[in-house]
Order: structure tokens, then sequence, then C-alpha cells
């Protein structure tokens, strides 16, 4: 079906965005050391790279969108505030906030790095005049591309749908369930966990997404219609 091709190219795309954005990382890593600063060894980041790439790419994207939803509105800030006279401070505001939230934006990494390994990376996002502005709007541009693709993952992952209704058309989704919530804080024996909605339509209105989120060709849907009442008519028939 066309949103099951869907699904299998958005989640090609952000593998792909994954391996160009580590790539990216080593270049900056080999750079630091070429200056005297060691972080890790750039070639075995590469090799991390190489290993990513050989993962899953359904898996990959949805490892990223659980652990990093509940940081999407900062990441937006970020993304679109690219025009604002005080971008520099808003970059400098949420500095700390993603450094915070490096396990969470690069969970992959963390698994292949181990908890040393992991923390050494980090010092190339946590310490001062490690990346360049140009990197940094790099960094942010990444995240604000995958975070999209993860958008475009859910509405696709529902079944969406165009109908005719009241001599118009209608959007929605076959299995809108899917990825109806997310918990963005597990359960302790203090507190209960903590879900929040996903609203499709609202996040790509937010993104600024709203016409790249394709319901399906209207004339495909009725002649699916179509064949379904078919069918059902021969069943019909058949148990009468």
């Amino acid at each position: 079906m066309a949103h099951q091709r869907h699904i299998y190219a958005t989640c090609q795309d952000f593998k792909l965005n994954v391996e160009d954005f580590g790539y990216e990382l080593a270049a900056i890593i080999k750079q630091k050391q070429d200056e005297g600063i060691y972080i890790i060894d750039p070639y075995f980041f590469q090799l991390g790279v190489k290993f990513v790439s050989g993962g899953d790419a359904k898996d990959m994207l949805e490892a990223f969108l659980l652990k990093s939803f509940d940081s999407w509105d900062r990441i937006h800030e970020v993304a679109f505030s690219k025009q604002d006279p005080d971008r520099e401070g808003i970059l400098a505001r949420n500095r700390e906030f993603f450094a915070s939230k490096l396990d969470a934006l690069f969970p992959i990494v963390k698994i292949f790095l181990g908890e040393d390994g992991f923390s050494r990376f980090s010092k190339l996002f946590t310490e001062p005049n490690m990346l360049t502005p140009k990197d940094v709007e790099y960094l942010w541009e990444f995240l604000e591309t995958q975070v999209i693709k993860c958008i475009k993952y859910i509405h696709f992952s529902r079944a969406p749908y165009c109908m005719e209704e009241d001599g118009g058309t209608k959007n929605g989704y076959h299995q809108p369930e899917k990825w109806s919530h997310i918990i963005i804080k597990q359960a302790t024996a203090e507190t209960p966990e903590e879900k929040k909605e996903v609203n499709i339509v609202r996040l790509a209105e937010k993104w600024n997404i709203s016409k790249d989120l394709d319901y399906g060709n209207l004339s495909n849907q009725i002649l699916l219609d179509d064949v379904r009442d078919a069918l059902e008519e021969i069943n019909r028939q058949s148990s009468a």
C-alpha cells in the first residue's frame, strides 16, 4: 500500500541523515584532534557510523522518536528562530538544555560508545568553543530535519486516507490509535507515568509541513471502496 512505501522511504531518509551527520561529526572530531584536543579516536567514531549504518532504519527512527519527543518544543524554538534578532541568545539559552538531553537525542551513539566513550563524546557539545557557529547551526538543522521525519512517520503509520463526504473530501486515518500518545515520563513508586498526545494536524501546522502530508489519492480510495463493496456483496450472496 502507498502508506507503507512512504513509511519505508521516510525511515531510509532518516537513516541517511544519521549517516551524513555521523561522518560530519567524525570530521569535526578529527579536526579537534589536529588542534591538539582529544575527544575520542575519530577513526573509531567513523567505524561506529558504519556500524550504525548497518542497523534497521525503522528501529533507528523509533528510538529517536521515543527519546526526543519531549524535546521537540525546544528544537522547534531554535529551528524557527533563524531570522530572530536574538538568534545568538536563543542558541545560548538552549545550549545547556541540549547538553542535558544528549543521551535522548543520540541514543544509538550512546549504545555504541558506552558510558565512558559517550561521556568523552559529550565534551564536543558541553565544553565552550568546541563547535564553530556553523557547526552549531548544522547540528540544530539536523535535529529539525529528523523531527519532521518522525512526524511524517507517525502520519503514514496511521494509514491516512482521502474520501468523498458531503460533496467535498475528508482526510482521516484507518489506524488513528498508532502513536496516539507517547510516554514522556516512566512511572515510579511515587508517581504515575506521564503521556503526551500526538496530534499530527497540530504538529504539522506548527512545523509548517501540512502540505507535505499525503493522505492518498481520492480516486484510489474510491476504487478500494468499490472493491470492498463488491467483495461484501459476493459474501452476502454466498451465505444466502
